[in-house]
């Protein structure tokens, strides 16, 4: 199975071993690409940090698992209970609708008409052509079916196919999503919808990371076009914004380790490093891992969560700005539970902005260690809050509740910090870049929007003291010892 990619693999797999369910690595994860995916029965990913890499490195392959038993849970009307509320829902509101029309590729169009579509490796906000890679062209043209996660019948998951001269691309790898369609596409200067659902499947194939392989792409486009990089140094390809030619073969070359694509394949942070201090100003990354496709002059919390985001740039370690700005949001009813009433403007960066994005953090924290769907809860608010807590009560059987799911959250947070300062990361790596202190340069917004650089530091600074951290940013003993933490001071 080693060197083959991941739609062959599963095929030999399910062959071998009926009815099961395959996780696996790629040959990215192989040739520990610093962001290579794991991949789950050829539709979901583990992307970002390089997981991917971290199997390869222990000779894993795959997992394949097949159950032969049934789950057990406590008590099944509350899982009946939250069934039939999404079914009946999911119709009615707006943003889940949305979702299951245009999965997250309708906010190509809807970002770009805001002025905050990241192009050109982030030097612009406004892509011209934005409408050629759109969510709406995609349902126009390629778009074959709609999937999603097991049971949910919102099915946000694009399934295109393609056959055309240039090249074909196989459904059952999927489509392209907002993050792919932007740092691919307009944050490279591409505006080919069929180009990209083919690097999309390729990325699939060959389990890639798209948001860190297209701005690791970008910046190298960036460096060339400032003379940073030459034709030497690229295997005489021409690294400009908006060559169609060469995305295919740079993520082959990056996926296989070949020639310039061993340099892409450490990623925008440690290529850097190699072709020097000047390149350092067209980067975009925090703690080493490339900023995901969403702006923060446009809603400030962005700015929170990548630069407090444990594992690097990440823009769902707690929840969007946009959700929670007036009244009537779609997002404020269900966030009541957590003590927040008041609407927040998306341009805010005060006390109630840093407290909306420290509860949510934790928030999203039980969700990872749940297995909960972000898009299902608070944002979206498709289901409230109590309903989740009646779900773990349902399946478990403990007498949980909200305040003690929430320390959960707060745990994984301040043991993750833990885990950071004793890798050496202090208070100074929890930054963003500087061009977001910049204001927006092209498009509906030029001229507009950077942020304080004081604000953010004293956001920053309110985020610790909300946490229990000192100035410098590490856990105090009293807030370890309130968590249960004291082996850990």
């Amino acid at each position: 199975l080693w060197g083959k990619c991941t739609a062959e693999v599963e095929k030999i797999l399910k062959q071998e071993v009926p009815r099961s369910r395959v996780l696996q690595i790629g040959p990215a994860g192989e040739n520990l690409v610093l962001f290579a995916n794991i991949c789950n029965n050829l539709a979901h990913f583990n992307g970002r940090n390089g997981l991917g890499a971290v199997m390869g490195s222990k000779n894993l392959k795959a997992v394949v698992v097949r159950g032969t038993g049934r789950i057990d849970y406590y008590d099944k009307e509350p899982l009946i209970n939250a069934t039939k509320w999404v079914a009946k829902s999911f119709k009615e509101h707006p943003l889940a609708r949305g979702l299951h029309e245009g999965g997250t590729a309708a906010g190509v169009a809807t970002v770009n008409a805001g002025g905050s579509l990241p192009t050109n490796n982030w030097n612009e906000n406004y892509f011209a052509t934005a409408d050629k890679i759109s969510g709406q062209m995609m349902n126009e043209t390629i778009l074959i079916d709609r999937k999603g996660c097991y049971s949910c019948p919102i099915r946000c998951k694009r399934v295109v196919e393609l056959e055309e001269e240039r090249f074909s691309v196989n459904p059952e790898l999927g489509g392209p999503e907002y993050e792919t369609l932007v740092a691919l596409g307009s944050n490279c200067g591409i505006d080919d919808l069929n180009l990209l659902a083919k690097a999309n499947e390729m990325c699939n194939q060959y389990a890639l990371d798209t948001i860190s392989l297209g701005m690791t792409i970008s910046f190298a486009m960036n460096c060339f076009e400032e003379g940073l990089l030459t034709l030497e140094d690229t295997d005489g390809l021409e690294l400009r914004f908006g060559n169609k030619d060469i995305l295919l073969q740079l993520i082959e070359m990056t996926a296989k380790r070949q020639g310039f694509g061993s340099l892409l394949a450490e990623g925008s942070a440690r290529m850097a490093e190699k072709i020097g201090k000047e390149s350092y100003k067209y980067l975009r990354e925090v703690k080493k891992q490339e900023i995901p496709m969403h702006d923060p002059r446009v809603k400030t919390g962005l700015a929170l969560q990548y630069a407090l985001s444990p594992h690097g740039a990440d823009h769902w370690v707690a929840q969007h700005d946009p959700f929670f700005t007036q009244p009537d949001s779609l997002g404020m009813e269900a966030i009541a539970p957590l003590g927040i009433y008041e609407p927040i403007p998306a341009l805010d960066l005060g006390s109630d902005k840093v407290r909306l994005i420290y509860y949510t953090h934790l928030l999203v924290q039980a969700y990872d260690c749940l297995g909960v769907c972000v898009f299902g809860y608070v944002a979206r608010s498709i289901v409230p809050l109590d309903m989740l807590v009646d779900l773990v009560k349902g399946v478990t059987g403990w007498k949980t509740s909200l305040w003690e799911l929430l320390k959960v959250g707060e745990r994984i947070s301040n043991m993750m910090r833990l885990f950071n300062i004793k890798q050496g990361f202090t208070k100074e790596d929890d930054r963003i870049p500087d061009l977001f202190f910049e204001n927006i340069k092209t498009g509906p917004l030029q001229g507009k929007n950077a942020l304080d650089k004081e604000e953010f530091d004293k956001a920053i600074s309110s985020y610790y003291k909300m946490a229990g951290w000192t100035e410098e940013g590490v856990p105090s003993d009293s807030k370890l010892k309130e968590l249960g933490l004291e082996s850990f001071i």
